[in-house]
């Protein structure tokens, strides 16, 4: 399909976000390191907060979520961002590192989508997204320091 409405591309990072946070949650049971469990519980929150806010944002109805795209680029889907693996022995900085490229690939799918938008409100909006991703993974950063130092 050559045309898709901002509320159509939302409802599909939504999807994506809620694939992480699932993919964060299955992990819990693999990962015997207890720092690494706490990151992924930590992490899979994060995503679930971002789902409810993306749920809440088209539950509003504004006009900007109308608002036509011809031709989005190609966008990686929620295997591509999180096809990394996790194992019995990985740690709380392999967590980390998998964190990290998951917001970098967010952060580039909302980046691409900010700069062919059609609207300065929709460039906007897709570029505090992008903002977004990049501000949690220095945030787990911090969390990860102090974890620590525990």
């Amino acid at each position: 399909m050559a045309f898709h409405q901002v509320k159509d591309i939302i409802a599909e990072s939504c999807n994506v976000h809620r694939k992480v946070a699932e993919y964060y949650d299955e992990m819990q049971d693999f990962v015997e390191d207890e720092k690494a469990q706490m990151l992924l519980s930590n992490m899979q929150e994060h995503e679930e907060q971002i789902v409810h806010c993306m749920k809440s944002y088209l539950a509003d109805k504004s006009s900007t979520l109308d608002t036509w795209f011809q031709y989005i680029p190609e966008l990686p889907s929620a295997q591509e961002i999180i096809k990394v693996d996790l194992d019995e022995t990985t740690t709380d900085q392999d967590v980390l590192q998998v964190f990290d490229k998951v917001s970098e690939r967010f952060g580039v799918r909302y980046s691409k989508l900010s700069s062919i938008s059609p609207s300065e409100a929709v460039k906007d909006l897709f570029a505090d997204m992008a903002k977004m991703e990049k501000n949690e993974s220095m945030r787990e950063s911090w969390i990860k320091t102090m974890m620590d130092d525990m």
